[in-house]
């Protein structure tokens, strides 16, 4: 007998091509614009912030984090990185979801500059 997960949606954040660092993402924004899919693709600035109109998902989801180039390709954020993606969590309060992109190395010299949630 086959287990069948199913998702809630797919979050696809596209990230700047050879972005490292920290991720910022605001939540349930309604200023925000995003593309309507089954794919929710969220686009990271280069200054790693984001938002989006929908809830971080609360059950089984995708995430992806994708390098997007300036041409308009996408290229998935390759795990030789070490630490492609390190999710810090979701604040409830603020609706913000944290992350790192970079390696390991790079993740341990940049707790200090870990982004505010409030």
């Amino acid at each position: 007998m086959a287990l069948l997960v199913l998702h809630s949606y797919v979050i696809y954040f596209d990230v700047p091509a050879g972005y490292v660092g920290w991720v910022s993402v605001r939540f349930q924004d309604k200023t925000c614009q995003y593309e309507s899919t089954f794919l929710r693709r969220v686009r990271v600035t280069s200054a790693g912030k984001a938002c989006a109109p929908f809830p971080y998902p609360n059950g089984w989801h995708g995430e992806f984090v994708i390098y997007a180039n300036s041409d308009g390709s996408r290229r998935k954020i390759p795990l030789g990185l070490g630490a492609p993606s390190t999710p810090i969590g979701v604040d409830q309060a603020s609706n913000i979801y944290v992350f790192f992109v970079g390696t390991e190395a790079e993740l341990a010299r940049s707790w200090n500059l870990e982004p505010k949630t409030h």
